[in-house]
């Protein structure tokens, strides 16, 4: 195995890795959301601030003073520290299309529900079955990063990179690096993840978008 390649594993399983830790951030970031939304209309109303849920606020022609501001655009934490968010994954590098055929060639041999022992374990059956179907779907679209995940997993030699391939896997893992920095930056992420000073930190949030 050349160094290249071992470069390439390494780079594509650190990727993968912060992937599954970025699936993690953005689930628990739901739920912290959902709380600190909660929380931010207890504290107003405890500041005796005329703030009311959407669904409670008044007609325009209402004298009852409201706020527009929405607690989840403005959650960023006031320090140089804070990092905008990259909403567009970066398009992935073209493959040639021998290369990725050979690789799927290879997942379907092993993976094809049919080249599966009838004795096999079911649990086994199941995962090689789920991965038939990755393959396939990716193959469709041509996702290399996806069929070289799953011939990786299944211990077939991936080809050599290409240096396009290489700067793409380090220029998304900067940007999956960033997403998660965005999100720990969050009010509410802060919030959400503050042990003792919960209450001061919905304050301190409350009184910087509420005029």
């Amino acid at each position: 195995m050349s160094n290249l390649v071992r470069k390439y594993k390494k780079l594509f399983l650190e990727l993968k890795y912060l992937y599954a830790e970025l699936e993690y951030y953005e689930e628990e970031l739901q739920e912290a959301q959902a709380n600190f939304k909660e929380e931010f209309y207890k504290k107003c109303e405890q500041l005796n601030l005329n703030v009311k849920k959407p669904e409670e606020k008044k007609e325009e022609n209402s004298t009852e003073i409201s706020t527009s501001v929405n607690p989840f655009e403005q959650q960023e934490e006031q320090n140089d520290n804070t990092i905008p968010i990259v909403e567009q994954e970066a398009e992935q590098p073209k493959t040639d299309d021998e290369e990725i055929s050979k690789l799927y060639k290879k997942i379907v041999f092993l993976t094809h529900p049919d080249s599966i022992p009838a004795n096999e374990k079911e649990q086994l059956k199941q995962k090689r079955t789920k991965q038939f179907l990755q393959a396939q779907e990716a193959y469709r679209s041509k996702n290399w990063f996806l069929i070289c995940e799953i011939a990786m997993e299944l211990g077939i030699d991936i080809p050599e990179p290409n240096k396009k391939q290489l700067k793409w896997i380090e220029e998304e893992s900067s940007r999956v690096k960033e997403r998660i920095l965005h999100i720990k930056n969050l009010y509410a992420w802060v919030w959400h993840t503050s042990e003792d000073n919960k209450d001061g930190i919905m304050e301190r949030y409350v009184k910087s978008v509420v005029k």
